[in-house]
């Protein structure tokens, strides 16, 4: 019911980590499968009104050379951080789904916005990246925080339905930034 997002944005811009690409059971990337309720694996929140809590995450290593910032931009849900309590039912577990799916439209804006930005020069690239993440990750709050509302956590059964299609379209139109790495040419910047 309740979303949480840790704005993590790596800014190794000199070198990609070489623990990204590992495989991490804890972790699930957007589009690998639905999520199910054996995958919230955390404590419960203690005094929490809430029955589920999902945790997502953008992560955006990166690495860059004299010509190309490269970014691998993903969505992932952390098992251990994001919890169930009871035994929750089946439009909750869709509920939770789309705080995870509207983690990865924003992830696609990302993609997007870093797509199409023309950096101002080396000095600053990573300053400009910090920036754009900080603008797209209030955003992507706001509409994390709009969605609960306005859906009542899952409660409000015809807004909840309106968020459906209303997410299911926002992914639709962003399709062309599905993929997750993102090449951007900055040899201009010479």
């Amino acid at each position: 019911m309740r979303n949480t997002i840790l704005p993590i944005l790596i800014f190794g811009l000199l070198f990609v980590s070489t623990a990204f690409g590992q495989a991490d059971s804890n972790i699930i990337v957007w589009g690998e499968r639905p999520l199910e309720w054996k995958d919230f694996s955390g404590p419960i929140e203690q005094g929490s009104e809430h029955i589920a809590s999902t945790r997502s995450q953008l992560r955006a290593p990166n690495s860059w050379n004299s010509d190309s910032l490269t970014m691998t931009i993903t969505a992932e849900f952390i098992k251990d951080k994001s919890w169930v309590n009871g035994s929750p039912s089946d439009n909750l577990l869709h509920h939770e789904q789309l705080h995870f799916d509207i983690t990865e439209y924003h992830a696609r804006l990302f993609r997007k916005t870093m797509a199409n930005h023309r950096f101002k020069s080396y000095d600053n690239v990573a300053a400009e990246v910090t920036a754009l993440f900080n603008e797209r990750f209030k955003i992507y709050q706001a509409m994390q925080a709009l969605y609960d509302n306005e859906t009542n956590h899952s409660k409000n059964l015809q807004a909840q339905v309106e968020w459906n299609i209303k997410v299911a379209g926002l992914l639709e139109i962003t399709n062309d930034y599905k993929a997750h790495t993102c090449k951007v040419y900055i040899g201009y910047l010479k």
